[in-house]
């Protein structure tokens, strides 16, 4: 029992002699620490609104070392990481749904300490809307029944839940993302999109490129290949993991230079575009995700949230 102790180091000695002739003795020392008080927790929040698409975020600094510290988000635990460099400070992101209705809400971050000692704060942000255009797809006959094709959409599937599930938490990205090809946005992010299939895909969940077949495709930032594969879907397709829950999609690719496990640098040459699955021409889809969430790549074009 503890109670009684007042916080701070605390010495636990024990002796020991035995009854023989030769009075042998021993003793074990430990030296505990009794703490009670929660860690001091200090909150700067990445930006101030956020819009329907785009990723938010926060500092934490800690008062002292923490063993765990997350985010609780619309019901969602997004953990919170190290920054590097930095003493016991922390990045927390989190994705903000195209479809999140544009209110104030509030995260609910915890973080606990070595002894236990857990402090729960509210963070108060708001979403505010932005306008999502609607566009329909026209779909080649060649390619219409890719949609249709359950079993291979859900192959493609199978294949990105397993790459998915090797992300790590190393910080590879710095400082802002580069646009990962030359060309036209022929189609934004969040797009409303129906195809002339008449299937329906919500929207949009990156952006696309649009260039000649061949032009050179770059790694928007440093990070580790998860995947470098043809899909059915997204045709030849590499999926970087920046590290601490930030993902990039290159698809539609003409082809993949890197392989499963490779580590790329910032700008390095990954491949060049195509129209490799379903594709109405050549153009790169790129994606990015935070926490397996699609969110608005341009944001992180203009913004650093390592700031």
């Amino acid at each position: 029992q503890t109670a009684g102790l007042a916080e701070g180091e605390h010495l636990f000695r024990i002796r020991v002699r035995d009854a023989s002739w030769w009075d042998q003795k021993r003793e074990l020392s430990y030296l505990f620490i009794i703490d009670r008080t929660p860690p001091e927790l200090t909150v700067t929040a990445l930006q101030g609104d956020i819009r329907q698409g785009d990723t938010g975020g926060f500092f934490i600094r800690a008062n002292e070392k923490l063993t765990e510290i997350f985010l609780q988000v619309a019901g969602r635990k997004y953990p919170c990481y190290p920054v590097p460099g930095a003493v016991n400070l922390y990045r927390g992101l989190f994705p903000v749904r195209v479809f999140s209705v544009p209110a104030a809400y509030e995260a609910q971050m915890t973080g606990t300490d070595l002894a236990g000692n857990v402090t729960r704060t509210a963070l108060p942000y708001r979403v505010t809307a932005r306008e999502f255009p609607r566009e329909i797809i026209q779909v080649p006959k060649a390619k219409a029944g890719i949609l249709t094709n359950r079993p291979r959409l859900n192959e493609d599937a199978v294949k990105i839940k397993a790459a998915l599930a090797e992300r790590g938490g190393i910080q590879y990205w710095r400082g802002m993302f580069v646009r990962p090809a030359q060309g036209i946005v022929s189609s934004p992010f969040g797009i409303q999109r129906v195809y002339s299939t008449g299937s329906i895909a919500s929207y949009h969940r990156g952006i696309d490129i649009a260039n000649k077949e061949g032009t050179p495709v770059i790694a928007a930032n440093a990070g580790v290949v998860l995947l470098s594969e043809e899909l059915f879907l997204y045709g030849n397709t590499i999926i970087l993991d920046h590290g601490q829950g930030v993902l990039t999609y290159y698809c539609h690719l003409s082809r993949r230079d890197p392989e499963k496990g490779d580590i790329v640098a910032r700008g390095q040459t990954i491949g060049a575009i195509g129209t490799t699955g379903l594709s109405t021409g050549p153009h790169l889809h790129w994606e990015m995700q935070i926490e397996g969430v699609e969110v608005n790549p341009e944001e992180w074009l203009s913004r650093s949230f390592e700031e």
